[in-house]
């Protein structure tokens, strides 16, 4: 391996998978997702992996910029 890079999550503080301290790809993958607009390699790296996994995630929104803020209005416009 050359390198490790975790992806994050960003959900709204109620939300019952803000209380978990790590999350699978499969217990993710039902949820709505909010993605960054293409091409950025955020969203290409995140579509990808669930792509890898067999996953269709359920996009609701697109927006504009490095990443997505959660409806919430929280969440960070950099993709770490």
């Amino acid at each position: 391996m050359l390198l490790r890079d975790p992806l994050r999550l960003v959900v709204p503080a109620g939300h019952q998978i803000a209380r978990w301290p790590s999350v699978s790809l499969s217990e993710v993958g039902e949820e709505r997702w909010i993605v960054g607009t293409r091409p950025h390699p955020c969203t290409d790296i995140t579509l990808a992996v669930f792509a890898t996994a067999s996953i269709s995630p359920t996009i609701v929104e697109s927006r504009r910029g490095a990443s997505a803020k959660a409806h919430s209005g929280q969440g960070s416009d950099r993709c770490r």
